[in-house]
């Protein structure tokens, strides 16, 4: 293939980049869109061009029109991703109707392409992470497009496709993943505009529209006008925020290019007439917009060198001030220090030039290069020469001019950074003075997200460096600020340990000046207050190795420090408190700027816990920031007594405070309260259904409810073979999930039928739960006295065993039938051995071509296929042949356990508009036993029975279905019977060892057409505890008692007494 550089190929590429997919992701997807279509958003899978009549155009052209009907049936794949499956079809072209657009529109197909993304967890987690081509694409192949064909050779294939886009656009950096605002919900960039700005951004402009349009309104005209004007956002009347032009990019928006080169312009729909008055939704929305535009950087101001000044000009400059304020001569001085990443040569060091241009004749020099951690780090190496007693006192500068390894045209970099110097004197003082703790740390593993690659050894200058620009700072910001944010406050809780201080001790913090959203993690995750913590980035930008003494030299000037030392608390080590609070900070971002750690190296994280349950998974943390709609609490309901009660049992409930606190952390809107429900009684009523008591969790939002068990929090499985149990922490999991199930707007809903006499009653706590794990609203309801939910769309019939009146049945059959009802929808029923004949449920059922015989049962002759010695415990041997149509199985469920099934019996295949297909089939080695005659046989008698028996090949699963409405294509009734009720209850849907669970809930998905939706979060399952049934509790309570509640704590305490009696006399 070729990469033409086509706009097709860029919009598709910087659309999904700004999506925060990787580079490489992107590459890998376009690689496979490419071989499916070419990347043409019309094309017609070439074999039915001919079959239909149609070319690429006038096939999308007809299906515009509504001329040819039968789009979502024809089996043809159209579009990017040759679309082909007839729900995937008809859930793009509502899409399409939903926005008004073509069917062949590009952005309209990548809008529906990446809410489908969001649907396969697996898939979009790897897009956004990937850092191989390969990787990417091998996904997309298997989990997402699916083609028949998936040997080695497609696959080599497809990532060399992708490999192609990544080479040709990888590198030109046009789109950054912090460039633009997360608010953004409609994207259509115009071709009005000047690429790139050349300028640094320093002003908004706001405009009005002179119209009431929406955000997609505005970007359309702006991409189809050829008027020359554009603006970077449109706010829309009803608060959507759509994207025009990249902020990296000048639009074209005022009279003044001058302006426009350093401002991001914002069109806000209006009225036509004075005064233009805008709604409230668009001004709520203009103002989250600017504030988030200030925000991400928090950069109002900054300072650049004169073009004649270097590093050492402002080294000099700051370091007179210094010993002017310290009263100290330079010829006092026994060393200099200065912390750079900008020298003003490779040698002689900077530190020489500024001791050479002071007269510190008596002093030694060095340069000090650790980014930004510069000052902090030459600090650590004063203190100590001065405590060893090796020199007396110590110049330590921070300087930099980063505006001269700046590239002006790379907005990840020229909008953050700016110049200044700044320098202390360091010297012997007296007790409770001086640093009192240092945490220092590098690792790098993670230089290459913050580097200058050209210049060095390893890439000297040449005229094609000097061309690459290679000699200027090159930064991945969203890797920086991820890690930033997530182990910051953990790191600086150590440091604190080391200084024998608490955070509420702190009097002043004084974080390095990298990002107002960094510093106000820091401070939340420190519980500082913000008047509490010095913030001057809006004033000086980023100066790197500088920031930190020009933030004390600033807090001097203004009488922050002096009222410090007037206090006791100083006099006790308010000082050290203050130069601790800078250690805290600043070196933990020495591995931010430096190196950069990522969370594949947990041991820097104070999290010190088996398999960090303690911390936030990625995908919890990411349902956090981006899937909360509403408020939502977390109603945790946990005492003290219970938690000590359950931990005898191997449920830990710390980390659940402990996850749950840091969600709220990410989002406001997300809150926690701890409920003692014996003071609390009343709060159980509203959750009376729910079976909720102490250690459950009830998650709400506006919308709904979850209620998270123990068997939800911590799962557990027992190994049928041992009879061991092993507990897993669920905890960060079923948060996540619960969080971002409450906040949908739209859940299918499931009815639970219930009556007088139903063999899975007590299953219903346990199935509910499943259906809501599976993002179901569940309702039960007696169907004797009341009528079906409304919006129900699967009533489930759990095992009756009492027949249903010709009244319960109209309600069902008038359920079924319902044409205004534009959804399908399904009625699902589980049959039992033994189960009491029904004939008016039976009449109805066989009305839709299905029979089963509760007199018998289904078993199987192999050995081999059956647990435990059960042949009625048989492995299923085919789940839906692919040529039945019905997409209904996405999976391996080689381990199908089908437990004391009756045979399901297809009356016919197709008749009166119904069609029936299997859905679940046994091996050819069964055969039918009686169930009365069942009770009295021994498993001899049994496997005897089976010598003689005839074998064949049983249904245990057929699902019915009814097009209500031909001239629609969503409007269908299903009906689905399984002949086994035990393989849906708790012992084989609450494990992983079969995949029942997996198969129980394809059924339900695809009966309510919810096939490609998943809302669930997954992240890696942790073992809590494994213990053994037959444990005795003396065992329990020497392990919980004797080792983990004295024996490691003394132990802790005679080590702490040790070293601090050895510090002591230092």
């Amino acid at each position: 293939m070729k990469v033409t550089g086509s706009s097709t190929e860029k919009t598709i590429w910087n659309y999904f980049i700004v999506k925060g997919m990787s580079p490489a992701g992107v590459a890998g997807l376009m690689g496979n869109l490419y071989a499916e279509s070419g990347l043409n958003p019309q094309n017609l899978q070439n074999t039915y061009e001919k079959r239909l009549g149609f070319t690429d155009a006038s096939y999308t052209a007809a299906v515009d029109s509504g001329a040819y009907a039968n789009f979502v049936r024809d089996g043809a794949g159209y579009g990017l991703a040759q679309w082909t499956y007839w729900s995937r079809k008809e859930a793009m072209l509502n899409y399409a109707k939903k926005t008004g657009a073509s069917i062949g529109d590009l952005i309209m197909q990548l809008d529906f392409m990446y809410q489908e993304l969001k649907g396969y967890v697996a898939v979009f987690q790897v897009l956004r992470t990937a850092r191989t081509v390969k990787e990417a694409s091998d996904i997309v192949l298997t989990k997402y497009e699916r083609p028949a064909d998936m040997s080695g050779a497609v696959k080599a294939k497809r990532a060399s496709y992708g490999q192609a886009f990544y080479d040709a656009y990888a590198t030109e950096k046009e789109v950054s993943t912090m460039s633009n605002s997360p608010l953004v919900t409609y994207t259509n960039i115009t071709k009005n505009k000047t690429s790139p700005r050349n300028h640094a951004i320093d002003t908004i402009t706001i405009h009005c529209i002179v119209g009431q349009w929406t955000a997609k309104q505005g970007c359309d005209y702006f991409a189809t006008t050829d008027r020359e004007c554009s603006a970077n956002y449109i706010v829309g009347k009803d608060g959507s925020i759509g994207l025009s032009v990249d902020e990296k990019d000048r639009s074209w928006c005022t009279s003044s290019r001058e302006n426009d080169n350093r401002a991001i312009t914002i069109e806000v729909a209006s009225d036509t007439e004075h005064p233009y008055a805008v709604t409230d939704a668009a001004y709520s929305a203009l103002i989250k917009l600017v504030a988030d535009i200030c925000q991400r950087t928090g950069i109002k101001q900054r300072h650049i060198a004169a073009p004649e000044e270097a590093t050492s000009d402002l080294a000099y400059n700051a370091a007179v001030e210094a010993l002017k304020d310290a009263g100290v001569a330079p010829e006092e001085l026994d060393l200099v220090i200065v912390g750079t990443a900008s020298s003003d040569y490779i040698f002689p060091s900077t530190a020489c030039l500024v001791q050479a241009r002071l007269g510190a004749k008596n002093a030694a020099a060095f340069d000090l290069a650790a980014g930004c951690s510069g000052f902090v780090y030459s600090l650590a190496v004063a203190s100590q020469m001065v405590k060893s007693g090796l020199y007396n006192k110590i110049l330590i500068i921070g300087a930099e001019t980063l505006s001269r390894i700046m590239n002006w045209t790379d907005r990840n970099t020229c909008v953050l950074f700016g110049d200044g110097a700044g320098a202390a004197v360091v010297g012997e003082v007296e007790e409770g003075y001086g640093v009192l703790g240092i945490d220092m740390g590098a690792d790098g593993n993670g230089g290459k997200f913050l580097l200058q690659p050209a210049g060095g050894s390893r890439n000297p200058a040449s005229e094609e460096t000097v061309a690459a620009k290679d000699h200027t700072i090159h930064m991945n910001g969203q890797e920086v600020f991820k890690f930033a944010i997530q182990i910051m406050g953990k790191t600086a809780k150590r440091a604190l340990a080391k200084a024998n201080m608490k955070p509420e001790e702190l009097d002043m913090l004084f974080p390095h000046q990298a990002n107002y959203r960094i510093i106000t993690s820091a401070a939340k995750r420190l519980k500082m207050p913000m008047d509490k913590v010095w913030v001057n980035v809006d004033k000086y930008a980023n100066t790197s190795a500088a920031s930190i003494p020009i933030a004390l030299c600033e807090a001097q000037k203004a009488g922050a420090l002096k009222k410090l030392t007037s206090s006791r608390k100083f006099k006790r080590g308010g000082m050290a408190t203050i130069f601790t609070a800078v250690f805290i900070v600043v070196v933990i971002l020495v591995n931010v700027v430096v190196s950069l750690l990522s969370d594949r190296f947990p041991s820097i994280n104070i999290d010190l816990t088996a398999n960090q349950v303690n911390s936030l998974s990625e995908e919890a943390l990411d349902v956090a920031k981006n899937d909360v709609n509403y408020d939502t609490t977390l109603y945790l309901l946990l005492t003290d007594s219970w938690m000590d009660y359950a931990a005898n049992y191997g449920y830990n409930y710390s980390p659940l405070i402990s996850l749950a606190d840091k969600l709220a952390e990410a989002n406001s809107k997300i809150k926690v309260e701890q409920i003692d429900l014996e003071k609390n009684p009343t709060f159980a009523n509203e959750y009376a259904n729910e079976n909720i008591g102490n250690g459950s969790v009830v998650v709400k939002s506006e919308k709904r409810s979850r209620v998270l068990g123990i068997s939800d929090l911590f799962p557990s499985e027992t190994n049928q073979q041992t009879g061991q149990s092993t507990v897993y922490n669920n905890i960060d999991s079923s948060l996540a999930s619960a969080i971002k199930q409450v906040n949908l707007d739209e859940v299918p809903v499931v009815s639970i039928a219930t009556g007088p006499d139903e063999l899975l009653t007590s299953e219903l706590n346990n199935l509910t739960t499943f259906f809501e794990d599976n993002t179901f609203e569940v309702k039960q309801f007696n169907i004797l006295t009341e009528d079906i939910p409304e919006n129900t769309q699967l009533l489930f019939l759990p095992t009756p065993n009492t027949d249903y009146t010709e009244e319960e049945l109209n309600k069902i059959d008038a359920f079924l039938a319902n044409k205004d009802n534009t959804k399908s929808r399904s009625l699902l029923f589980t049959a039992n051995p033994g189960q009491a004949d029904l004939p008016n449920l039976n009449a109805f059922l066989a009305e839709w071509g299905i029979g089963y015989d509760p007199a018998s049962v289904v078993m199987e002759s192999d050995a081999t296929r059956y647990l435990s010695n059960n042949p009625l415990s048989y492995i299923s041997d085919k789940v839906v042949d692919e040529d039945t149509g019905i997409d209904l199985i996405s999976g391996d469920y080689s381990l199908l356990l089908t437990p004391s099934s009756v045979p399901v019996e297809q009356l016919f295949t197709s008749s009166n508009n119904v069609v029936t297909y299997p859905i679940l089939t046994t091996s050819e080695t069964s055969y039918l036993q009686k169930t009365q005659d069942l009770a009295d046989k021994t498993l001899d008698e049994v496997q005897s029975d089976a010598e003689s028996a005839d074998k064949k090949a049983y249904y245990t699963g057929i699902i019915a279905r009814k097009a209500l409405d031909t001239t629609t294509t969503s409007n269908y009734a299903n009906v689905i019977v399984l002949g086994s009720s035990s393989m849906i209850t708790s012992t084989y849907l609450n494990t992983n060892t079969f995949s029942n669970a997996s198969y129980f809930s394809s059924v339900v998905k695809y009966a309510t057409d919810t096939t490609n939706t998943d809302n669930t979060v997954y992240s890696p399952r942790v073992q809590a505890v494994t213990y053994d049934m037959t444990a005795t509790t003396a065992v329990v309570n020497f392990l919980g008692l004797g080792v983990f509640t004295i024996i490691i704590p003394v132990v802790v305490l005679l080590v702490g007494l040790v070293i601090y009696f050895k510090r002591r006399h230092l």
